[in-house]
This record gives C-alpha cells, sequence and structure tokens, in this order.
C-alpha cells in the first residue's frame, strides 16, 4: 500500500510538473527549465562566434566590449613548440607593444591558450583540470589569454597547432585543431589594445580568460 500512494505521489508530482511551462518529460526523464529556484548559480555562458575587444585606456586599464566574430582566415606562420614547457617564444619585430606601464617585444606563446609577457612556469601536473581563482590570482606572471587552460584541461583531445602572423599594427596568434573544433585567436595591436576572437571552441574541460600584469597593486597585502 506504502509503495501505491508513492507511486502514486510520483504520477500526481509529474503531472503537476508536465503542466507548467517549459517541462517536457523525455524517455522516463523530467527535464526543467534553468531558474534560479532550482539552479542558482547556474550562468551557462558561450563564447563561440564572438570576439571581445579590450581597448587600452590607460596604463593600466581596458574597456571591454563584445561583438561579432571577427576571426583572420590567414593564420600565418606554424610555430614549432618546446615539448616540454608547451610554448615557444616570439619576438615582435615591428613595434613595441605597451602593456601595464611598460613596452614588451618578447612573447612567450604557450600552447595552452595563452601568452605570457614573462617567462612561464612549467603546465601544471596532468592531475589538475584547470586554474582555480586563488593560482590565477597567485601565480604572479603577466599574461593575455584567451581561455588558459592545462594539459589535463584538454581531455584526450589532440592539443592545439599555434600559428602567428604579423603585420605592421599587430601580432595575431592563432590556436588551432580541426579534430576538436577548436580555433581562437589573440590579436596584440601596436596601441596596446587586445582582441580575442572565438570561431570554435570545443573539448576543453576549464579554462580562464585572463589579462593581468601579475603585479596589480591589490595583490599586495597590506
Amino acid at each position: 500500500m506504502c509503495s501505491r500512494i508513492a507511486l502514486s505521489g510520483i504520477v500526481f508530482l509529474l503531472m503537476a510538473l508536465t503542466a507548467t511551462a517549459g517541462v517536457e518529460v523525455t524517455n522516463g526523464v523530467v527535464l526543467l527549465p534553468s531558474d534560479d529556484s532550482i539552479a542558482p548559480f547556474n550562468r551557462p555562458f558561450n563564447l563561440a562566434g564572438r570576439s571581445l575587444t579590450f581597448t587600452r585606456t590607460g596604463p593600466e586599464s581596458y574597456s571591454e566590449q563584445s561583438g561579432p566574430l571577427q576571426f583572420d582566415d590567414d593564420r600565418g606562420t606554424l610555430l614549432t613548440l618546446d615539448r616540454t614547457t608547451k610554448s615557444v617564444v616570439y619576438n615582435i619585430a615591428g613595434f613595441d607593444f605597451p602593456f601595464f606601464g611598460r613596452t614588451i617585444r618578447t612573447l612567450y606563446v604557450s600552447q595552452l591558450l595563452a601568452i605570457y609577457l614573462d617567462v612561464p612556469a612549467l603546465p601544471p601536473p596532468l592531475t589538475v583540470y584547470q586554474w582555480g581563482d586563488a593560482e590565477l590570482i597567485a601565480d604572479g606572471k603577466a599574461v593575455i589569454a584567451p581561455m588558459l587552460s592545462t594539459s589535463r584541461g584538454v581531455g584526450s583531445f589532440l592539443p592545439p597547432t599555434v600559428y602567428v602572423k604579423e603585420a605592421a599594427d599587430r601580432v595575431v596568434i592563432t590556436w588551432w585543431e580541426d579534430t576538436r573544433s577548436l580555433a581562437v585567436q589573440a590579436v596584440l595591436f601596436s596601441n596596446g589594445d587586445i582582441r580575442f576572437s572565438y570561431r570554435s571552441i570545443a573539448n576543453i574541460e576549464g579554462g580562464a580568460l585572463i589579462i593581468t600584469s601579475g603585479k596589480e597593486a591589490w595583490r599586495t597585502l597590506v
């Protein structure tokens, strides 16, 4: 009798739920619409098909604007990465890139979807899926990253190949991998502006979009 009562209660609940707008039952599974009362921290987002432009407004500040995709199909020259550091040194030939009160010529381009302005540390061990907030704050290195990942974060898919293309007013870095639909660009402009473009971004288990000097005043403990 108790089982029948419980079953009747479940059937009544399903009937009540399916009468609610947006609720569906598929193969016996109740699908609920996203709602703050059900999943208060659910804030999904998708960068695919978008570009983010960071306009330099001062020595240590940027304004940000999201817009339609701007992607250079000419990826330029394939870079040869060091197998241990998963990065390569690239020297800007045509201009000094202004960044947080200094000018940059040497870039340390990482396979893990990041550009370091200081010598990067070795990639984290394969047990690390994603950099947490504390690690990002504590690292203390200048980095420009459209999606800073880890070796584990790219999963079992092939790591991206990395290309560079330089023009008079910009350097374009492209991370590309056909087998997992990954096509991401970072553009450093000679005036200090930065643009991240995401033609497609898939099969990354964790990543962080970050622009930091690694030396911001708020990092100093008082």
